[in-house]
């Protein structure tokens, strides 16, 4: 596929390397609550404890536009391409 002539889409967030929005509890948390539920804990008590101790993380805004990285410009080419057609 040639992608040399396609236009770039600028509706593009790049948002690698964010990480979780929301202060996410990730696996790690999924698997505490999984066995507490299985061993007759209250799965939501414990998320709650886990959302408590889990370190609270900054958020950023993710950037809009085209990237201009390489792997960014084939993203956003190939999302020009399907709002085209």
């Amino acid at each position: 596929m040639q992608l040399g002539d396609q236009q770039a889409s600028g509706n593009v967030e790049d948002r690698r390397g964010i990480g979780m929005i929301g202060g996410g509890l990730g696996v790690g948390g999924i698997v505490i609550a999984l066995i507490g539920y299985f061993l007759g804990f209250d799965p939501s008590a414990l998320m709650n404890v886990a959302e408590q101790v889990a370190p609270q993380r900054e958020t950023r805004e993710a950037p809009k536009g085209a990237p201009a990285d390489e792997m960014g410009q084939f993203v956003a080419k190939i999302l020009g391409s399907t709002e085209a057609v």
